[in-house]
């Protein structure tokens, strides 16, 4: 996982999560996010043929319900 400094009206430190390699890893990552609220973001650039570049992103909050283990590995 990554580290990442955002700026927002004071400093949070923010982690940066990846698709798991393993289905232990993505018990472990929705272990960490269950009953919590997290911000998403997805963006996407792309290069039109005369060269310019052009983006988007999007920003989301998403809450997770408290989950057991055993839901988890379901």
């Amino acid at each position: 996982m990554q580290r990442a400094r955002l700026e927002r009206s004071e400093r949070a430190l923010a982690l940066i999560l990846g698709k798991p390699a393993h289905a232990d890893g993505a018990v472990a990552m929705l272990e960490r996010l269950a009953g919590r609220e997290h911000e998403r973001l997805t963006a996407v650039t792309i290069v039109l043929d005369d060269g310019r570049c052009e983006s988007a992103l999007s920003r989301s909050t998403v809450r997770f319900a408290p989950l057991d283990r055993a839901a988890l590995q379901r």
